[in-house]
């Protein structure tokens, strides 16, 4: 049990602190993701991005649909309305997905990410290019312990508290 605690400790404290379960290896971008990512962001004007809000709120999240394009920029603001920390989990849709940043993380070329982490009252941005239509999930996916010094959660375990929505992308 002690093992398995520090495995876990050891862990968290190597995790980025806001990202959520991004050492979870069933977690794998296609191979040409950089490639398609870097031809999907190389003209985009953020100015002309559109802002698509999502609120986390205690067991719910708003709205149950976003609706997207492929092709065009968006800024995702994720909004926690709570009091406690919570995440925001899309790990379908960031494999479709250019990432162009996340507010509060420096990040070059765009990074990989398939969720993160919002404080309690906190807001973060997302700037994305989705490059392949569906229909992808997103969840509120703070079901694992969270290590306040840490900055991080242990595990993901599923969607809190039937909290989820679909990002719908469309040619």
């Amino acid at each position: 049990m002690a093992a398995a605690v520090a495995a876990v400790v050891g862990l968290a404290a190597c995790a980025n602190s806001d990202l959520v379960d991004t050492w979870d290896s069933h977690h794998v971008f296609p191979k040409d993701h950089a490639a398609r990512s870097e031809a999907a962001l190389a003209s985009v004007d953020w100015a002309t991005a559109e802002t698509r809000d999502v609120l986390i709120l205690e067991r719910d999240m708003r709205p149950a649909f976003v609706n997207l394009k492929t092709g065009q920029p968006y800024v995702l603001r994720v909004v926690n309305t709570e009091n406690v920390t919570r995440s925001f989990a899309a790990p379908d849709f960031f494999r479709h997905a250019a990432v162009a940043g996340l507010e509060g993380r420096d990040a070059e070329g765009g990074p990989r990410i398939i969720s993160f982490a919002l404080a309690p009252r906190q807001s973060r941005e997302v700037r994305v290019v989705p490059m392949d239509p569906g229909r992808y999930r997103f969840s509120n996916e703070s079901g694992g312990v969270y290590i306040p010094w840490a900055e991080t959660f242990t595990a993901s375990q599923g969607a809190y508290a039937a909290q989820v929505g679909v990002l719908v992308v469309n040619d």
